[in-house]
């Protein structure tokens, strides 16, 4: 979760600087993280081609798991940093990318993404 200083900070940035501001909500966001620990559940009631007393291996993230949130976390930074956006040590929810002319500031709150920056 961001810091509200961080929040406020993004916005001041880019209200002085003149850039625009860019909001996302990434659709089933904990849909895409991948479980690094094998997770166990009982089928739904209402599925009946399940034998008693047997139980589903998940391959990915699920929404109400506890970890679907973090695993989400992991592959989003993951996937940023390969296109070189390196993670505030401040901050962990704040991500920042300098090249030559253009910055690009991007802020991460549970599944939705604030970003602004020069290009």
């Amino acid at each position: 979760m961001s810091k509200s200083v961080t929040v406020r900070l993004l916005l001041g940035v880019a209200i002085s600087k003149g850039w625009p501001l860019l909001q996302l909500d990434v659709d089933n966001a904990f849909l895409n993280g991948y479980l690094d620990k094998e997770v166990y559940m009982t089928p739904p009631k209402r599925y009946n081609k399940v034998l008693p007393g047997q139980v589903f291996t998940l391959k990915c993230s699920l929404y109400g798991l506890k970890q679907a949130s973090r695993q989400w976390n992991i592959e989003l930074t993951m996937r940023l940093q390969q296109y070189g956006v390196i993670q505030s040590s401040h901050d962990n929810c704040l991500f920042i990318q300098a090249k030559e002319q253009s910055f690009t500031i991007i802020l991460v709150y549970v599944d939705d993404i604030l970003s602004t920056g020069n290009t």
